[in-house]
């Protein structure tokens, strides 16, 4: 509220104690708008622990992998349950479990990871904002081992010159790129996948 006052000031003493009256419900508002700090979420294991089961710190997963994350959260409070367990890599949330999978357990599906080292963590909430965030767990996913299978042709070829065919072959899981090469570019030369014969011989 705005109120306006009219005064005539006859000495400084008197200026200042109407400074210090005018200003003195301004200071209190202020105070009044502060935020209530015990309404703010706080880390609170007393309250919620919150305790990574997997994978393992450490763990070397193959690509492409689709990652069980696994994490048991539980309230010391009967009153203040469980409402959401939040799975992070880094600052990047992977998913929200609401509902435990069994007993403490909480527990969301990563899949497709990609090659790469992961920095994972999960925070657990009760009802009442009160949480805990696990320790952080380090996780690395390679690339498959390369494998080749199912290599055609493979039966003698007649030689022919200048004669040419082509070859496949069964790439492993790894989704590297498959590439054909000659160790006898005299006998035949290998461009892409494929093969001419230059001269007879072991190719």
């Amino acid at each position: 509220m705005k109120t306006a006052l009219t005064i005539t000031l006859t000495s400084k003493r008197r200026f200042m104690r109407l400074t210090s009256i005018l200003f003195a419900p301004v200071m209190a508002a202020a105070l009044i708008a502060l935020p209530n700090q015990a309404d703010a979420k706080v880390k609170d294991t007393t309250k919620v622990v919150a305790t990574w089961i997997a994978p393992t710190n450490g763990s070397i997963l193959t690509a492409p992998a689709t990652i069980v994350l696994s994490v048991d959260a539980e309230t010391k409070q009967a009153n203040q349950p469980i409402v959401s367990v939040e799975f992070f890599n880094g600052a990047t949330l992977i998913g929200t479990q609401t509902t435990a999978s069994s007993g403490l357990n909480y527990q969301v599906s990563w899949p497709n990871v990609s090659p790469g080292t992961y920095s994972l963590t999960a925070t657990a909430t009760n009802d009442k904002g009160d949480f805990d965030t696990t320790d952080p767990v380090t996780i690395t996913v390679i690339k498959a081992n390369q494998s080749i299978g199912a290599f055609s042709p493979l039966t003698p070829i007649t030689y022919a010159p200048n004669a040419s065919f082509t070859l496949t072959v069964t790439g492993g899981a790894s989704a590297n790129p498959i590439i054909f090469a000659s160790a006898t570019p005299a006998t035949c030369s290998v461009s892409g996948s494929t093969v001419t014969i230059q001269s007879a011989g072991t190719c």
